[in-house]
């Protein structure tokens, strides 16, 4: 029999070698595994839902399959290491490994060597490994693998039919949730006390389940001030029960005309979570100490007194309802909830409208300034309120609501003590007219009774008042200011009288929030450099007064001058709005004519009016904004493009168009008209210095126009075909969308345009000839006509 060759013998010992470790790892783990399964569910009934059986079979087999692969790289070796294992195990003295090493060499010698080696192994006993073992083994881990989803089945049993649905158990109908409530007895809804009196209370408290944690809520002006817990007798059982307590009014540190407004909530006694049963919500206004002023009958001394007390009344019933949506049980998504929120956000907003109406009615009829800025506060205290109640944070809309209550509430008793103090009427109102439909559109008011025309009477002011103590040799004795009617522009009395109204004037335009937030910035810090000189004038000591009497000064000026550059650029971009809005109704007026039909024609006539005339109020509203808070400059020259559009020449020449669109010399007529009041607007802009970038777009736009002119001035030019952009050249246009204006543009010039040519004229066009009218043309000359 022929010697086997060594490696052949080799292949065979790396082969068990290899495959050994492997097998036996997965024989172990498997093993394990079913154990483990046995362990936990030993017998073959179904398994229960909730069973950790499936969790420990995917672990086991992950952890058995991952410790398999591990085995295999380990146990990976080349020929030379298990010829050198195998050396070792045979006492081969490296017969095999040489053999390895010189297997593929044809020299005798090493034919010799294999030949020697092979008959060596030969006579070795057990030189060749048994495959019996790893045969064993092999059928081993097969069966474990196979007990593995037979035992799922066993457990599973898929093969059975799903059990019928078992009726499902009607679910137990909760109980009800209890029912309580809490109902005032005393005092009336809107009491008056002094800000040192006790208001007692009572209540009573009805639940079928009992309350408990009942709370006292008290706010000031809408905002929560304090919170008290109360314990009445009884109130955790089901029934009736009385709460009686007080309200310590000097407790809460409030100042006469304050709105004090409170409110019981409990919880009821329920294993749920419920919401609170709360009370309906109660005012007390504060009165000053003395009260020795009354109304006298018809002593009305402003015919809007009716008005204010129905401002008034009207914030008040707001503030309830507001109050009970954001505390009854219904749900936010129930649909009488959603409209009835709807409904008081509307009236909340409609009485910001109203408020407006009422405050031009007090200016027209000459109120002192203090009722104006009052009514002026309210506004935007009305307004938040609306935002708030609209996207439904019903709560936080509560306390600009008591701000805007108690604003109107000291305007109120403010006219009752002028009429008390007069002794007689003004002006009888009898049954007072609706002033809310009059407009007065295109009027501004007096710049000291807006709010911006207050912050320069304080900066002015406080100025004068900080050069009377550096210099106070040079100035008269100042004596108290007397009880006639007050000066609006200037205020009166001494160095103290002086900056306490300095002072409270500074606090009420800065409790308005009117203003940016670089303005009130400035504002805020000068009226506190006001308080530190006003400490020192109290002291005595007006030499300690005058530094920081001088640092409020320049604070308040900076505050003017903010204002005035933010008012500035609110003007511009107005203006800018406004002149393309006019420019494309003056386009819209010319070409109404050119239509194909009557009807088309007609469209772009009342395109061109309808334009104008939002024109016009967008631009009276931006002017009284301007006038209230902004530059007073740019007011007025909004106003005078709002009331140049609103002639009575144009706004019937805009009707007669819409007539008879197809007159061309009318609409050439109205579409000029329009445009003159564009350009003349535009050149009454403010003329800022450009920017490197503004500069370097002028720079375009002139090398632009320039090409313009030498392409219209050429004859061939006029052969070629026109692109849509409007350049005779072919090439793509590099101009701007007409809606946006780029830089260095000034406002109302059309994209393309030279900085010195009129809104309408053409790239080609001198800045002194009319729209249509071509190159080289005379002024009065028509476009058919030839020179001469």
């Amino acid at each position: 029999m022929t010697p086997r060759p060594p490696d052949h013998l080799l292949r065979d010992h790396a082969r068990w070698l290899r495959t050994a470790w492997p097998l036996g790892v997965a024989a172990t783990g498997l093993a394990l595994t079913l154990g483990a399964l046995w362990w936990l569910h030993p017998s073959l009934d179904k398994l229960k839902t909730g069973s950790a059986a499936p969790t420990w079979a995917l672990a086991g087999l992950g952890v058995t399959f991952a410790a398999t692969c591990l085995a295999w790289v380990v146990r990976e070796r080349s020929l030379l290491q298990h010829a050198r294992e195998l050396d070792d195990r045979l006492s081969a003295k490296n017969r095999i490994e040489a053999s390895i090493e010189l297997q593929h060499d044809p020299g005798a010698i090493a034919r010799a060597q294999r030949e020697e080696t092979a008959d060596y192994l030969s006579h070795v006993p057990k030189a060749r490994p048994s495959r019996l073992p790893l045969v064993a083994l092999a059928l081993l881990v097969a069966l474990l693998a196979t007990l593995h989803p037979l035992l799922w089945l066993a457990w599973t049993r898929p093969w059975e039919p799903a059990p019928a649905t078992a009726q499902a158990k009607p679910k137990p109908t909760p109980s009800p949730e209890p029912v309580a409530s809490i109902e005032w007895k005393t005092p009336e809804a809107e009491t008056q006390a002094t800000s040192i009196e006790e208001v007692p209370f009572a209540a009573v408290a009805r639940s079928s389940s009992g309350l408990s944690q009942a709370t006292l809520e008290i706010s000031v002006n809408g905002a929560p001030k304090l919170s008290t817990a109360l314990d009445p007798p009884g109130i955790d059982q089901a029934g009736s029960h009385p709460i009686e307590a007080s309200l310590y009014l000097d407790q809460i540190e409030v100042e006469p005309y304050d709105i004090v407004s409170y409110y019981l909530h409990a919880r009821r006694i329920d294993a749920r979570n419920l919401p609170e049963t709360t009370s309906p919500v109660q005012f007390v206004q504060i009165k000053p100490f003395r009260d020795d002023v009354q109304e006298l009958p018809g002593a009305e001394v402003f015919a809007s007194f009716p008005l204010l007390k129905a401002l008034k009344a009207a914030q008040l019933r707001l503030l309830k309802e507001n109050f009970f949506l954001a505390h009854t049980d219904l749900d936010h998504a129930n649909p009488v909830w959603k409209k009835e929120n709807d409904r008081v956000g509307r009236d909340q907003a409609l009485l910001v409208d109203k408020t407006q109406q009422v405050l031009d009615k007090l200016i027209e009829e000459g109120a002192a300034a203090e009722i104006v800025n009052l009514v002026t506060q309210a506004k935007p205290a009305m307004a938040a309120a609306a935002e708030k109640i609209k996207i439904v944070e019903n709560q936080p809309a509560l306390a600009p609501q008591g701000k805007a209550l108690s604003l109107l509430t000291e305007v109120e008793k403010f006219m009752i003590k002028t009429a008390a103090r007069d002794g007689r009427q003004k002006n009888n109102p009898g049954n007072v007219k609706d002033p809310f439909e009059r407009q007065k559109a295109l009027e501004l008011k007096q710049r000291f009774d807006t709010q911006a025309g207050a912050l320069e009477l304080i900066a002015a002011e406080q100025r004068r008042l900080a050069d009377d103590l550096a210099h106070p040799d040079s100035v008269p004795s100042p004596t108290p200011a007397t009880d006639d009617k007050p000066d609006p522009k200037k205020i009166e009395g001494t160095f103290a009288e002086r900056q306490t109204q300095i002072s409270q004037r500074a606090g009420a335009l800065a409790n308005g929030q009117v203003f940016v937030p670089e303005v009130l910035d400035h504002l805020e810090k000068g009226r506190d450099l006001a308080r530190t000189s006003l400490r020192g004038l109290d002291n005595g000591d007006p030499a300690a007064a005058q530094e920081p009497a001088t640092a409020a000064a320049r604070e308040f000026q900076l505050a003017v001058e903010a204002m005035n550059r933010a008012g500035d650029q609110q003007a511009r971009e107005a203006l800018v709005k406004a002149l393309r809005d006019l420019s494309t109704a003056a386009e819209s007026a010319r070409n109404a004519p050119r239509q194909s039909s009557e009807e088309v024609a007609r469209k772009q006539a009342e395109e061109a009016t309808r334009r104008a005339r939002e024109t016009a109020q967008a631009v009276a509203e931006a002017a009284r904004k301007q006038q209230e808070a902004g530059s007073q400059k740019s007011a007025q020259r909004l106003m005078d493009m709002a009331r140049s559009l609103s002639k009575e020449d144009l706004r019937k020449a805009l009707d007669r168009l819409q007539e008879t669109p197809r007159d061309e010399a009318l609409a050439t007529r109205t579409a000029d008209r329009l445009q003159d009041i564009a350009d003349r607007a535009s050149q009454q802009s403010d003329r800022t210095p450009l920017t490197t970038q503004q500069l370097a777009r002028l720079i375009d736009d002139l090398q632009r126009t320039r090409a313009n002119l030498q392409r219209l001035a050429d004859p061939k030019a006029d052969g070629g075909q026109k692109s849509p952009s409007g350049n005779t050249s072919g090439e793509p246009s590099n101009n701007p969308p007409a809606n946006h204006p780029s830089p260095g543009q000034s406002p109302g010039q059309s994209p393309g345009q030279s900085p010195g040519q009129s809104p309408g004229q053409s790239p080609g066009q001198s800045p002194g000839q009319s729209p249509g009218q071509s190159p080289g043309q005379s002024p009065g000359q028509s476009p058919g006509q030839s020179p001469g």
